[in-house]
C-alpha cells in the first residue's frame, strides 16, 4: 500500500512540474548557431525571430530588452536553437526549443532543402521545419474553443 501511494504522490509530482511550450511567452533567439561562424549568417536568426512571431511567440535576441519580471527569471523563457543534419547536397534542420534546464520541451521534423545556394537552401529548410508549429498551434486554439465553450456555458 504504502508504495503504490508513493507512486501515486511521484506520479502526481511529476505532472504539476511538467512544462509545455504554451507556458512560455518569451523565445530568446541566440544571435549565432552553433553550426556557422557569424552572427546571423544567411539571416537565419532574424529568420527564426520572425517565423516564431508568426506563432505567437515573443522572440527576442538576446541584446534586446525584456520585461523585468522576464529578463531577471531565466525559467520564464525559451531556448531557441536549431539542429542541422546535412547530407551530400541535401540541407536538413530542424528547430529545438529548451527551458531553463536543457530540458528539450518541442523539437519539430526536419525540414530539407535541395537547393544549391546554402542562403536559399537554409531558410527553405527552415520554413519547413517551422510547419511543425502549426500541430502546437492546433492544440492551443482547441483549449481556447474549450475554454471559451465552458465559460459560455456558464453565462
Amino acid at each position: 500500500m504504502k508504495k503504490i501511494l508513493l507512486l501515486l504522490v511521484l506520479f502526481l509530482t511529476a505532472t504539476a512540474f511538467s512544462q509545455n511550450v504554451n507556458d512560455y511567452e518569451y523565445v530568446i533567439v541566440p544571435a549565432k548557431f552553433s553550426f556557422l561562424k557569424v552572427d546571423d549568417k544567411y539571416r537565419l536568426n532574424t529568420n527564426s525571430r520572425l517565423l516564431l512571431q508568426k506563432y505567437g511567440f515573443k522572440s527576442v535576441f538576446p541584446s534586446d530588452s525584456m520585461p523585468s519580471e522576464i529578463a531577471n527569471n531565466n525559467c520564464k523563457k525559451l531556448y531557441f536553437d536549431l539542429v542541422e543534419d546535412n547530407k551530400f547536397l541535401i540541407t536538413k534542420i530542424k528547430i529545438v526549443l529548451k527551458d531553463c534546464r536543457e530540458k528539450l520541451l518541442f523539437e519539430s521534423d526536419y525540414g530539407t532543402s535541395k537547393e544549391k545556394g546554402l542562403e536559399i537552401a537554409y531558410n527553405i529548410a527552415l520554413r519547413e521545419a517551422a510547419k511543425s508549429f502549426d500541430k502546437l498551434n492546433d492544440k492551443q486554439k482547441e483549449a481556447i474553443l474549450a475554454a471559451g465553450k465552458k465559460a459560455e456555458a456558464y453565462m
